[in-house]
């Protein structure tokens, strides 16, 4: 075993600190996966962290390491506390390869557009892979590989097909995917008579851009009670995903 680490001027330390910001992780081609939920998602996947540190009783991490033949990094307790992402860490905390997004296919889709909160992304995610849906993200969407996305999709990102584009509607068109825009104001009754579907979110504060839903072949409000503004972007999916499959 390593040399246990106790100061957070350590070079690793920092080195995982700095993967905490977008542009850390983006340097570094690498992001974190935090906790016991983390690391059962990994044993789950074919990924394989590059470094994986935690409290020096940490059984079940050692045991994990051994088998994945990964090095196991012993830190302290105020070490694990800047390491972590999260306000009180129980580790461990794990660095990985930032996994590539994939082709988009011909087969449902939900695509985010400027979706800002990794949390929604993340149950997104989730929920689009327990209902079989792919998911696509555009424009300023947060980084479904972020830690707080990752804790979001209860691991799930890491077998979820997640592809990233830059205009959904000719994504639609190119895959047969019958483009079905979610806004406040469209029908309230969609029937694809199951056909493959891409179906389109927009931000949680502005909704759609005008081009897209202009361009979409149809707009879909989800039918809401007197006085009640909006869904959140991810319960919004959610309906939609469902109602689609």
């Amino acid at each position: 075993m390593a040399s246990m680490i106790t100061s957070t001027s350590n070079d690793q330390v920092r080195a995982v600190k700095r993967l905490h910001t977008p542009k850390g992780r983006r340097d570094a081609g690498r992001t974190l996966v935090e906790g016991e939920n983390g690391l059962e998602a990994l044993r789950r996947s074919h990924l394989v962290p590059t470094s994986v540190f935690g409290l020096p009783d940490d059984d079940g991490a050692m045991e994990y390491c051994r088998v994945a033949g990964v090095a196991f990094t012993p830190v302290s307790d105020h070490v694990l506390r800047a390491m972590s992402d999260v306000e009180s860490p129980v580790g461990p905390v794990m660095v990985i390869e930032t996994p590539s997004f994939r082709p988009m296919g011909f087969a449902n889709t939900v695509a985010l557009v400027d979706v800002a909160d990794p949390g929604n992304v993340g149950t997104v995610v989730r929920t689009a892979t327990a209902l079989g849906w792919a998911v696509a993200v555009y424009g300023s969407t947060a980084d479904p590989w972020s830690p707080k996305a990752i804790r979001a999709s209860a691991g799930t990102v890491f077998r979820a097909a997640i592809s990233r584009g830059i205009d959904p509607i000719a994504d639609a068109s190119a895959n047969d995917l019958t483009s079905v825009a979610m806004v406040l104001d469209g029908d309230e009754a969609v029937d694809l008579a199951g056909a493959p579907a891409m179906l389109i979110i927009g931000s949680e504060a502005r909704g759609l851009p005008s081009a897209i839903r202009d361009d979409a072949e149809l707009l879909w409000t989800i039918a809401m009670a007197d006085g009640v503004e909006s869904f959140n972007a991810a319960a919004a999916a959610a309906i939609g995903m469902y109602a689609l499959s």
